[in-house]
Protein backbone atom coordinates (compact mmCIF):
# COMPACT_ATOMS: atom_id res chain seq x y z
CA UNK A 1 0.00 0.00 0.00
CA UNK A 2 2.87 1.98 0.81
CA UNK A 3 4.21 1.79 -2.87
CA UNK A 4 0.95 3.54 -4.24
CA UNK A 5 2.22 6.84 -2.02
CA UNK A 6 5.72 6.68 -3.60
CA UNK A 7 5.63 5.01 -7.14
CA UNK A 8 5.80 7.70 -9.69
CA UNK A 9 4.64 7.85 -12.94
CA UNK A 10 5.79 10.66 -15.58
CA UNK A 11 6.69 12.65 -12.37
CA UNK A 12 3.63 11.96 -10.76
CA UNK A 13 2.99 9.80 -7.75
CA UNK A 14 0.64 6.68 -9.15
CA UNK A 15 -2.45 8.21 -6.01
CA UNK A 16 -2.70 11.51 -8.05
CA UNK A 17 -3.72 9.53 -11.17
CA UNK A 18 -5.98 7.26 -9.04
CA UNK A 19 -7.61 10.63 -7.69
CA UNK A 20 -7.95 12.21 -11.30
CA UNK A 21 -9.75 8.82 -11.94
CA UNK A 22 -11.73 8.65 -9.19
CA UNK A 23 -12.78 12.37 -9.28
CA UNK A 24 -13.60 11.49 -13.13
CA UNK A 25 -15.80 8.75 -12.43
CA UNK A 26 -17.77 10.54 -9.77
CA UNK A 27 -18.35 13.42 -12.03
CA UNK A 28 -19.70 11.40 -15.01
CA UNK A 29 -21.83 9.51 -12.77
CA UNK A 30 -23.25 13.11 -10.81
CA UNK A 31 -23.78 14.79 -14.30
CA UNK A 32 -25.52 11.57 -15.55
CA UNK A 33 -28.31 11.30 -13.42
CA UNK A 34 -28.61 15.31 -13.34
CA UNK A 35 -28.83 15.11 -17.04
CA UNK A 36 -31.87 12.84 -16.59
CA UNK A 37 -33.24 14.29 -13.99
CA UNK A 38 -33.45 17.49 -15.36
CA UNK A 39 -34.23 16.20 -18.81
CA UNK A 40 -37.12 13.81 -16.99
CA UNK A 41 -38.27 17.19 -15.29
CA UNK A 42 -38.44 19.41 -18.27
CA UNK A 43 -40.30 16.93 -20.24
CA UNK A 44 -43.15 16.54 -17.71
CA UNK A 45 -43.55 20.28 -17.40
CA UNK A 46 -43.69 20.46 -21.38
CA UNK A 47 -46.12 17.79 -21.29
CA UNK A 48 -48.49 19.42 -18.77
CA UNK A 49 -48.07 22.90 -20.06
CA UNK A 50 -47.95 21.65 -24.03
CA UNK A 51 -45.09 24.14 -24.58
CA UNK A 52 -42.36 23.43 -26.81
CA UNK A 53 -39.81 25.19 -25.34
CA UNK A 54 -39.12 22.81 -22.42
CA UNK A 55 -38.30 20.48 -24.89
CA UNK A 56 -35.75 22.22 -26.66
CA UNK A 57 -34.49 23.55 -23.37
CA UNK A 58 -33.50 19.74 -22.79
CA UNK A 59 -31.80 19.28 -26.12
CA UNK A 60 -29.77 22.52 -25.81
CA UNK A 61 -29.04 21.36 -21.90
CA UNK A 62 -27.72 17.85 -23.28
CA UNK A 63 -26.20 19.30 -26.56
CA UNK A 64 -24.17 22.60 -24.87
CA UNK A 65 -23.99 22.72 -21.17
CA UNK A 66 -23.12 19.15 -19.99
CA UNK A 67 -20.39 18.72 -22.57
CA UNK A 68 -18.67 21.67 -21.20
CA UNK A 69 -19.69 20.18 -17.70
CA UNK A 70 -17.79 16.53 -18.57
CA UNK A 71 -14.36 19.00 -19.60
CA UNK A 72 -14.79 21.27 -16.42
CA UNK A 73 -14.58 17.88 -14.44
CA UNK A 74 -11.73 16.29 -16.58
CA UNK A 75 -9.80 20.12 -15.92
CA UNK A 76 -10.91 19.60 -12.05
CA UNK A 77 -9.35 16.13 -11.86
CA UNK A 78 -5.90 16.83 -13.87
CA UNK A 79 -5.15 20.20 -11.71
CA UNK A 80 -2.80 18.33 -9.40
CA UNK A 81 -0.63 16.38 -11.93
CA UNK A 82 2.07 18.01 -13.58
CA UNK A 83 2.16 17.64 -17.02
CA UNK A 84 4.86 19.36 -19.92
CA UNK A 85 3.27 22.53 -21.15
CA UNK A 86 2.81 20.82 -24.44
CA UNK A 87 0.05 18.62 -22.62
CA UNK A 88 -1.64 21.42 -21.14
CA UNK A 89 -1.80 23.29 -24.59
CA UNK A 90 -3.41 20.12 -26.64
CA UNK A 91 -5.68 20.45 -23.20
CA UNK A 92 -6.56 23.77 -23.73
CA UNK A 93 -7.22 23.64 -27.62
CA UNK A 94 -9.85 20.49 -26.88
CA UNK A 95 -11.24 23.30 -24.21
CA UNK A 96 -11.58 25.71 -26.74
CA UNK A 97 -13.22 23.92 -29.56
CA UNK A 98 -15.59 22.18 -27.26
CA UNK A 99 -16.86 25.52 -25.59
CA UNK A 100 -16.51 26.73 -29.60
CA UNK A 101 -19.00 23.88 -30.79
CA UNK A 102 -21.21 24.11 -28.13
CA UNK A 103 -21.89 27.88 -28.82
CA UNK A 104 -22.18 27.06 -32.48
CA UNK A 105 -24.54 23.87 -31.70
CA UNK A 106 -26.61 26.29 -28.85
CA UNK A 107 -27.23 29.33 -31.86
CA UNK A 108 -27.83 26.53 -34.79
CA UNK A 109 -30.60 24.61 -31.98
CA UNK A 110 -32.04 27.95 -31.21
CA UNK A 111 -32.82 28.95 -34.99
CA UNK A 112 -34.02 25.71 -35.64
CA UNK A 113 -36.27 25.72 -33.27
CA UNK A 114 -37.55 28.75 -34.10
CA UNK A 115 -38.33 27.81 -37.58
CA UNK A 116 -40.19 24.84 -36.18
CA UNK A 117 -42.07 26.94 -34.06
CA UNK A 118 -42.88 29.24 -36.49
CA UNK A 119 -43.99 26.14 -39.01
CA UNK A 120 -46.84 25.28 -35.75
CA UNK A 121 -48.35 28.04 -35.75
CA UNK A 122 -48.09 28.98 -39.68
CA UNK A 123 -48.02 25.96 -41.05
CA UNK A 124 -50.89 27.59 -44.05
CA UNK A 125 -47.58 29.84 -44.92
CA UNK A 126 -45.32 27.05 -46.82
CA UNK A 127 -43.80 28.98 -49.07
CA UNK A 128 -42.72 31.51 -46.13
CA UNK A 129 -41.84 28.48 -44.44
CA UNK A 130 -39.60 27.04 -47.38
CA UNK A 131 -38.08 30.34 -47.01
CA UNK A 132 -36.94 30.30 -43.57
CA UNK A 133 -35.79 27.03 -43.55
CA UNK A 134 -33.27 28.49 -46.81
CA UNK A 135 -32.63 31.28 -44.68
CA UNK A 136 -31.37 29.78 -41.36
CA UNK A 137 -29.70 27.35 -43.44
CA UNK A 138 -27.29 29.99 -44.56
CA UNK A 139 -27.70 31.74 -41.13
CA UNK A 140 -25.66 28.02 -39.98
CA UNK A 141 -23.15 28.12 -42.61
CA UNK A 142 -22.34 31.24 -41.60
CA UNK A 143 -22.17 30.50 -37.89
CA UNK A 144 -20.01 27.41 -38.26
CA UNK A 145 -17.97 29.49 -40.74
CA UNK A 146 -17.20 31.87 -38.29
CA UNK A 147 -16.90 29.46 -35.16
CA UNK A 148 -13.95 27.67 -37.11
CA UNK A 149 -12.46 31.15 -37.50
CA UNK A 150 -12.44 31.80 -34.24
CA UNK A 151 -11.18 28.61 -33.08
CA UNK A 152 -8.52 29.00 -35.37
CA UNK A 153 -7.45 32.45 -33.99
CA UNK A 154 -7.54 31.32 -30.42
CA UNK A 155 -5.36 28.20 -31.41
CA UNK A 156 -2.71 30.94 -32.43
CA UNK A 157 -2.98 30.28 -35.98
CA UNK A 158 -2.34 33.29 -38.55
CA UNK A 159 -6.10 34.23 -39.94
CA UNK A 160 -5.28 36.78 -41.90
CA UNK A 161 -4.31 35.08 -45.18
CA UNK A 162 -8.16 32.95 -44.60
CA UNK A 163 -9.88 35.87 -44.00
CA UNK A 164 -8.49 37.62 -47.05
CA UNK A 165 -9.04 34.53 -49.00
CA UNK A 166 -12.42 34.20 -48.01
CA UNK A 167 -12.95 37.75 -48.54
CA UNK A 168 -11.45 37.71 -52.56
CA UNK A 169 -13.28 34.68 -53.17
CA UNK A 170 -16.40 36.00 -51.79
CA UNK A 171 -16.13 39.21 -54.13
CA UNK A 172 -15.55 37.40 -56.98
CA UNK A 173 -18.51 34.57 -56.19
CA UNK A 174 -20.25 38.03 -56.34
CA UNK A 175 -19.65 39.24 -59.64
CA UNK A 176 -19.80 36.05 -60.95
CA UNK A 177 -23.34 35.77 -59.92
CA UNK A 178 -24.26 39.20 -59.60
CA UNK A 179 -28.21 37.92 -60.90
CA UNK A 180 -28.34 34.84 -58.98
CA UNK A 181 -27.29 36.37 -55.60
CA UNK A 182 -29.77 39.46 -56.45
CA UNK A 183 -32.94 37.03 -57.24
CA UNK A 184 -31.78 35.26 -54.27
CA UNK A 185 -32.41 38.49 -51.92
CA UNK A 186 -35.31 39.52 -54.11
CA UNK A 187 -36.50 35.86 -52.53
CA UNK A 188 -35.68 36.95 -49.27
CA UNK A 189 -37.25 40.28 -49.85
CA UNK A 190 -40.52 38.75 -51.60
CA UNK A 191 -40.88 36.22 -47.88
CA UNK A 192 -40.26 38.94 -45.29
CA UNK A 193 -42.46 41.80 -46.94
CA UNK A 194 -44.66 39.38 -48.76
CA UNK A 195 -46.40 41.82 -51.44
CA UNK A 196 -47.96 38.35 -52.80
CA UNK A 197 -48.63 34.66 -51.77
CA UNK A 198 -49.57 31.29 -53.34
CA UNK A 199 -52.88 31.63 -55.11
CA UNK A 200 -52.69 35.39 -55.24
CA UNK A 201 -53.60 36.83 -58.55
CA UNK A 202 -51.36 39.67 -59.90
CA UNK A 203 -50.69 41.70 -62.47
CA UNK A 204 -47.31 43.64 -63.46
CA UNK A 205 -46.25 45.46 -66.99
CA UNK A 206 -47.59 43.33 -69.65
CA UNK A 207 -48.31 39.94 -67.53
CA UNK A 208 -50.64 38.58 -65.19
CA UNK A 209 -51.38 34.98 -63.38
CA UNK A 210 -51.85 33.31 -60.48
CA UNK A 211 -49.08 32.81 -57.88
CA UNK A 212 -47.95 29.07 -57.96
CA UNK A 213 -44.63 29.14 -56.38
CA UNK A 214 -42.09 31.13 -54.99
CA UNK A 215 -38.68 30.09 -55.82
CA UNK A 216 -35.29 31.11 -54.81
CA UNK A 217 -34.69 32.78 -58.19
CA UNK A 218 -37.81 32.46 -59.77
CA UNK A 219 -41.66 32.80 -59.31
CA UNK A 220 -44.07 30.28 -61.36
CA UNK A 221 -47.66 31.95 -61.94
CA UNK A 222 -50.76 30.21 -64.15
CA UNK A 223 -51.71 32.72 -66.63
CA UNK A 224 -55.40 33.38 -67.50
CA UNK A 225 -54.95 31.51 -71.13
CA UNK A 226 -53.24 28.51 -69.60
CA UNK A 227 -49.55 28.89 -69.68
CA UNK A 228 -46.88 28.93 -66.98
CA UNK A 229 -44.62 31.89 -66.46
CA UNK A 230 -41.37 32.01 -64.95
CA UNK A 231 -40.26 34.82 -63.36
CA UNK A 232 -37.47 36.45 -62.18
CA UNK A 233 -37.84 37.31 -58.33
CA UNK A 234 -35.49 40.74 -58.81
CA UNK A 235 -38.12 41.55 -62.24
CA UNK A 236 -41.30 40.94 -59.43
CA UNK A 237 -39.70 43.19 -56.64
CA UNK A 238 -38.46 46.04 -59.07
CA UNK A 239 -42.08 46.30 -60.89
CA UNK A 240 -45.05 48.10 -59.90
CA UNK A 241 -47.43 45.03 -58.45
CA UNK A 242 -51.49 44.43 -58.57
CA UNK A 243 -52.48 42.07 -55.98
CA UNK A 244 -56.07 41.52 -56.79
CA UNK A 245 -56.51 39.27 -54.08
CA UNK A 246 -56.22 41.12 -51.70
CA UNK A 247 -58.73 43.66 -52.80
CA UNK A 248 -61.74 44.21 -49.91
CA UNK A 249 -64.19 45.48 -53.05
CA UNK A 250 -64.33 46.39 -56.75
CA UNK A 251 -64.76 49.54 -58.18
CA UNK A 252 -66.89 49.61 -61.24
CA UNK A 253 -66.99 52.68 -64.14
CA UNK A 254 -68.23 52.14 -67.19
CA UNK A 255 -70.07 54.50 -69.78
CA UNK A 256 -72.98 54.28 -72.13
CA UNK A 257 -74.27 56.69 -74.66
CA UNK A 258 -77.67 57.56 -76.25
CA UNK A 259 -78.82 59.12 -79.65
CA UNK A 260 -79.30 62.79 -79.85
CA UNK A 261 -82.99 63.13 -80.09
CA UNK A 262 -83.40 61.80 -76.67
CA UNK A 263 -85.86 64.12 -74.98
CA UNK A 264 -84.66 66.04 -71.59
CA UNK A 265 -87.27 64.01 -69.10
CA UNK A 266 -85.82 61.10 -70.81
CA UNK A 267 -82.12 62.24 -69.79
CA UNK A 268 -83.64 63.26 -66.29
CA UNK A 269 -84.57 59.60 -65.85
CA UNK A 270 -81.91 57.62 -66.40
CA UNK A 271 -79.72 58.38 -63.44
CA UNK A 272 -82.51 57.04 -61.66
CA UNK A 273 -83.20 53.83 -63.85
CA UNK A 274 -79.52 53.21 -63.45
CA UNK A 275 -79.52 53.35 -60.12
CA UNK A 276 -82.53 51.13 -59.40
CA UNK A 277 -80.74 48.05 -61.73
CA UNK A 278 -77.86 48.47 -59.57
CA UNK A 279 -78.93 48.08 -55.81
CA UNK A 280 -81.22 45.40 -57.13
CA UNK A 281 -78.13 43.24 -56.92
CA UNK A 282 -77.02 42.66 -53.17
CA UNK A 283 -73.64 42.17 -53.44
CA UNK A 284 -73.69 45.84 -55.51
CA UNK A 285 -72.68 49.61 -53.89
CA UNK A 286 -74.73 52.54 -56.16
CA UNK A 287 -72.23 54.95 -56.40
CA UNK A 288 -73.42 57.67 -58.84
CA UNK A 289 -74.73 58.02 -62.51
CA UNK A 290 -74.47 61.52 -64.29
CA UNK A 291 -75.01 63.06 -67.73
CA UNK A 292 -70.86 63.64 -68.21
CA UNK A 293 -70.63 64.93 -71.54
CA UNK A 294 -72.23 65.56 -74.65
CA UNK A 295 -70.18 63.49 -77.41
CA UNK A 296 -69.53 63.78 -81.21
CA UNK A 297 -72.20 61.13 -81.67
CA UNK A 298 -73.48 60.53 -78.73
CA UNK A 299 -74.96 61.76 -74.98
CA UNK A 300 -72.67 60.16 -72.70
CA UNK A 301 -73.45 59.28 -68.88
CA UNK A 302 -71.02 57.91 -66.27
CA UNK A 303 -72.00 54.52 -64.04
CA UNK A 304 -69.46 54.21 -61.22
CA UNK A 305 -70.66 51.50 -58.41
CA UNK A 306 -68.96 49.13 -56.21
CA UNK A 307 -68.70 45.13 -56.04
CA UNK A 308 -68.48 43.60 -52.31
CA UNK A 309 -66.36 40.53 -53.24
CA UNK A 310 -62.80 40.74 -54.82
CA UNK A 311 -63.68 37.72 -57.26
CA UNK A 312 -63.53 38.29 -60.84
CA UNK A 313 -66.40 36.12 -61.81
CA UNK A 314 -69.00 37.84 -59.15
CA UNK A 315 -68.26 41.56 -61.10
CA UNK A 316 -68.56 40.22 -64.02
CA UNK A 317 -71.63 38.31 -63.51
CA UNK A 318 -72.75 41.78 -62.24
CA UNK A 319 -71.77 43.58 -65.03
CA UNK A 320 -73.85 41.42 -67.63
CA UNK A 321 -76.73 41.20 -65.15
CA UNK A 322 -76.81 45.51 -65.68
CA UNK A 323 -76.38 44.92 -69.51
CA UNK A 324 -79.38 43.80 -69.83
CA UNK A 325 -81.35 45.06 -67.46
CA UNK A 326 -80.26 48.41 -69.15
CA UNK A 327 -81.07 47.18 -72.44
CA UNK A 328 -84.72 45.74 -71.38
CA UNK A 329 -85.47 49.04 -69.44
CA UNK A 330 -84.23 51.38 -72.60
CA UNK A 331 -86.62 49.67 -75.14
CA UNK A 332 -89.64 50.03 -73.01
CA UNK A 333 -89.09 53.25 -72.51
CA UNK A 334 -88.25 54.00 -75.70
CA UNK A 335 -84.90 55.28 -75.29
CA UNK A 336 -81.81 54.51 -78.13
CA UNK A 337 -78.12 53.96 -77.44
CA UNK A 338 -75.83 55.74 -79.67
CA UNK A 339 -74.20 54.31 -82.29
CA UNK A 340 -71.46 56.07 -84.61
CA UNK A 341 -72.88 57.97 -87.40
CA UNK A 342 -72.16 61.03 -89.96
CA UNK A 343 -74.15 63.59 -91.44
CA UNK A 344 -73.37 64.42 -95.24
CA UNK A 345 -74.54 67.75 -96.35
CA UNK A 346 -75.16 68.69 -99.76
CA UNK A 347 -75.49 71.90 -101.63
CA UNK A 348 -77.30 71.37 -105.58
CA UNK A 349 -76.09 74.12 -107.97
CA UNK A 350 -78.22 75.93 -110.36
CA UNK A 351 -77.16 75.49 -113.85
CA UNK A 352 -77.40 78.87 -115.96
CA UNK A 353 -78.46 77.75 -119.77
CA UNK A 354 -78.32 80.98 -120.78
Amino acid sequence: MEKIFTVQFLGNPVYEYLIAVAIVIAGLIILSVGKRWVAKKLRLVGEKTGRPIFSYMSSILGKTIFPVFYYLIFIIAIIPIDMPQSWRDIVNAIGSILVTVAVIRFFTETIAFAVDNYNRKHSENAAQIQGLKSLSAIAKIVIWVLGIVGVMKSLGYDINGIITGLGITGIAVALAAQKILGDLFSYFSILLDKPFEPDDFIVFGEYSGTIEKIGLRTTRLRSLTGEQLVISNSLLTESSIRNYKRMVERRVSFQLGVTFDTTTEKLKDIPMILKTIIEKNPNLRFSRAHFSSIGAYSLNFDIVYWVDKSDYMVYMDAQQEINLAVMQVFRQKGIEFAFPTQTLLTQSLAVNKD
